[in-house]
């Protein structure tokens, strides 16, 4: 009767180990999928800073740009004016 036992107790404790081992296996396997995931999430969020970084400079480029545009069509209307005033006067 003892040995019975013995038996179907060393049977449960294959089985539970090995199914343990299957477990850990599995375990293993998914923190090694979740890292690299994690790596590819890492490396696509420092390529976004990247661009959101470059784009800031082009920004600020544009807007040096519009404040010469600005300051050249105020010129161009100040001299626009000036030549008006020149015709009205030879046309009088």
């Amino acid at each position: 009767m003892k040995k019975g036992i013995f038996t179907l107790l060393l049977a449960f404790s294959l089985a539970f180990a090995s199914n343990t081992k299957e477990k850990i296996k599995d375990s293993k396997n998914s923190l090694r999928s979740s890292q690299v995931m994690s790596e590819q999430l890492s490396k696509k969020l420092d390529d976004l800073a990247g661009d959101i970084v470059t784009g800031e400079k082009k920004l600020r480029g544009i807007s040096g740009d519009i404040t010469n545009l600005k300051g050249q069509i105020s010129v161009l209307e100040t001299n626009a004016s000036k030549a008006l005033l020149e015709l009205d006067d030879l046309t009088k």
